[in-house]
């Protein structure tokens, strides 16, 4: 009892610390903020204990190829970034010639991404049990979408406090 309210009131903790950054983030890409982007992900190994109700030799079991897997999905998501820069450089050029394979090029990085962060999920099904696995969906799923939601709280909480 006493793990999970310290987990809760690190998850708040953190999520107070990770605001300021994220504002900034979203404008420049959170590559350009290793501090944001290391909380972030500090946050979201606190919440997946959390919500995973890992022990501590289950969450390094856990971790350890989760982590594996999350280098093959931020590669690709990089490899991804770069493939759309490139693209836009090109159109924004108007070199017309190269469009139709720089673009190829870029769907293929996305199928990419796709396969990495699904063989993530995959990878995670043989070390939990059924209804965390579940749960581990539901959470890679919504964990974005939750972030964006808290960072959209925060802006409307400053404006009306501005007013």
């Amino acid at each position: 009892m006493k793990t999970r309210l310290f987990f809760k009131i690190t998850v708040i903790a953190l999520t107070l610390a990770v605001m300021p950054f994220i504002g900034k983030s979203q404008v420049a890409g959170i590559e350009d903020h290793p501090k944001a982007k290391e909380r972030i992900q500090q946050l979201k190994k606190i919440r997946l204990i959390d919500i995973l109700e890992l022990d501590e030799a289950s969450a390094e079991k856990f971790f350890a190829r989760y982590n594996q897997y999350q280098k093959t999905v931020e590669d690709a998501r990089a490899n991804l970034k770069e493939a759309v820069a490139d693209l836009e450089k090109n159109v924004q050029s108007k070199s017309s010639k190269e469009y139709s394979r720089k673009a190829d090029l870029v769907v293929e990085k996305q199928t990419a991404l796709a396969n990495a962060v699904s063989e993530r999920l995959k990878a995670m099904k043989s070390i939990l049990t059924e209804e965390q696995y579940a749960k581990f969906i539901v959470f890679e799923n919504n964990f974005a979408g939750q972030l964006q939601k808290m960072l959209m709280e925060r802006k409307q909480k400053k404006l009306d406090g501005d007013k």
